[in-house]
């Protein structure tokens, strides 16, 4: 297959360099617009931790309300496995989102608080992307449009560490589909090349993989879908053995989303890989049995049906708190 590399135009593909850099300006074009500064929705994930086999030892969904403030996304806990918070966690959810908007405020975006929430917002930009060596390997039908497919490795060796999450992006391998018409990114995929230590070496990361899916909404905007990791290693005596599925869904600018409705999203329904809020995980040697109980009424109970869940073996998280991205403890992270 005819492959373009950085600098010039082979065959038929433009240069990684050219398609990249557009696909910049797109996403820096998108990010100024106003609905998207005050995007807002709903976000879910679901955690599992896994043993030495890969089964399931435990398992947390979280449902979140996503908001934006000039730009700056914050998740909202909504939901904790089916069940309302309660007061003093409604409590602890308002003093978070407090802190947020006032660092927002008084211009503190690079502040601890900032930092900490940096991995649930990791963006498409010249920082992370300065970072790899890129070519461009074929064009692909992505969801009945086409797409560039560029293939990406780190550029150096020793890269710098501004996040936690660089202990693995700096050492990760993978694949980018870019669209063909606006140049918008709809798929990344990523694996790690090889194990990666943390935390002064008392860390260790010896495998993570995952996939990040976009979509393109009918305001021609390229929203998150879907996101899967999962990751193996250990943090002094504690497992990192995880697996985490997250999705977006119900997206709306603040005002048109206004209000805390609280209520279940439609991303549990219609779909075996995302099982009913309300549920125990059951360990087995093959599959999760999903019980549901009732949440509210007895006609909400009945609409949840009882479902089996086989358990995936490779893709996922190491966190079960909430975290969006590529999520923060993916390399202690």
């Amino acid at each position: 297959m005819v492959a373009a590399e950085d600098g010039a135009l082979i065959g038929t593909f433009p240069a990684a360099s050219d398609i990249i850099a557009k696909a910049l300006d797109a996403a820096d074009r998108q990010k100024e617009q106003p609905y998207i500064k005050m995007l807002a929705g709903q976000y879910a994930n679901v955690s599992k931790v896994l043993d030495r086999r890969g089964d399931v030892r435990s398992c947390d969904e979280i449902l979140h309300r996503m908001e934006s403030f000039d730009g700056h996304t914050f998740y909202r806990r909504l939901r904790m496995n089916g069940r309302a918070l309660t007061v003093k966690e409604k409590e602890r959810e308002q003093q978070r989102k407090d802190k947020f908007v006032e660092a927002i405020r008084c211009g503190r975006s690079k502040s601890d608080y900032s930092r900490s929430e940096g991995s649930r917002n990791l963006r498409f930009d010249s920082d992370l992307i300065s970072c790899y060596r890129s070519k461009v390997v074929g064009r692909e039908e992505l969801n009945r449009r086409m797409a560039y497919l560029l293939d990406f490795e780190p550029k150096s060796k020793n890269l710098p560490v501004k996040r936690r999450i660089d202990y693995t992006l700096n050492n990760s391998w993978g694949k980018l589909w870019i669209d063909v018409e606006d140049y918008g990114v709809a798929r990344v995929e990523f694996n790690l090349i090889k194990p990666v230590t943390f935390f002064f070496w008392l860390g260790k990361l010896t495998h993570a993989d995952g996939v990040l899916q976009m979509s393109r909404s009918g305001k021609g905007y390229w929203l998150p879908q879907h996101l899967k990791i999962y990751c193996n290693g250990r943090i002094f005596f504690r497992s990192l053995h995880r697996r985490s599925t997250m999705k977006w869904s119900d997206f709306g600018s603040s005002a048109e989303l206004s209000g805390d409705s609280g209520t279940r999203s439609d991303i549990y329904r219609g779909s075996d890989s995302w099982p009913p809020s309300q549920h125990a995980c059951r360990r087995t040697s093959t599959a999760i049995s999903m019980s549901t109980t009732p949440i509210s009424t007895a006609t909400r109970a009945a609409s949840l049906p009882r479902r089996r869940f086989c358990a995936p073996t490779t893709l996922g998280s190491p966190t079960s708190d909430s975290s969006p991205a590529l999520t923060k403890s993916a390399a202690g992270l």
